[in-house]
Parts: structure tokens; C-alpha cells; sequence
């Protein structure tokens, strides 16, 4: 039993890292390095907490700021068209897919009569 067992975790392991391997993951947009450079900003900010110290607290907040909440903010806007599209496009389909229904129903009706 415990042999099926290392076989099988195995074996997916191996198959995830196949399929992991065969994906090659989109190119990141620029705003999405910049959004990394919030990180050490983030240290500066907890070690100035324990120290109580303002100028460090200050410089945290300009580089979240700066770093953190403007790159997200523009990623926000470069995708909000595509979005907005998949979020309309769900709509559209739905209430298609309702009216086709109703016509399937009411042809049933008539068919029936």
C-alpha cells in the first residue's frame, strides 16, 4: 500500500512539472516590476515600527505609495477594457442563452397543441 501511495504522488508530481514546464507563463508588464520594488519599502516600514522612528515611516509610505499603489492603479486601467468586455460579454451571452430557451419552450408549446 504505501508503495501505491509513492508511486502515485509520484507520478503526478512528475506531471505537474511537465505541464508546469510545457506553459510558458505571459511576459510581465512593466508595472508589475515596478509593483516589486514595494517590497523592501515594506521592511522599512516594519522595522520602523519597531523602532518608532517618523523619517523611516515616512519614507515607507512615499514608497508604497509611489511603488505599491500607482503601478496597481495603471495596472487597473490597462485592463479595465478587457474587463469590462468579459463582463458585458457574460450578459449578452446569458440573456441569449434565455432567449433561446424561451423559443425552444415555445416551440415545444405550439409543437404540443
Amino acid at each position: 500500500m504505501p508503495t501505491e501511495v509513492v508511486t502515485c504522488v509520484y507520478s503526478n508530481a512528475l506531471f505537474s512539472l511537465s505541464l508546469s514546464l510545457s506553459l510558458s507563463p505571459p511576459k510581465a508588464y512593466l508595472w508589475e516590476w515596478l509593483w516589486l520594488l514595494s517590497l523592501p519599502f515594506t521592511y522599512l516600514g516594519l522595522s520602523a515600527c519597531r523602532r518608532s522612528n517618523a523619517s523611516s515611516m515616512t519614507k515607507f509610505m512615499s514608497g508604497v505609495l509611489l511603488f505599491g499603489i500607482l503601478p496597481v492603479t495603471v495596472g487597473l486601467g490597462i485592463h479595465f477594457p478587457d474587463v469590462y468586455t468579459y463582463a458585458t460579454a457574460g450578459k449578452k451571452a446569458a440573456a441569449a442563452e434565455d432567449m433561446t430557451t424561451w423559443k425552444v419552450t415555445e416551440g415545444a408549446l405550439v409543437a404540443s397543441l
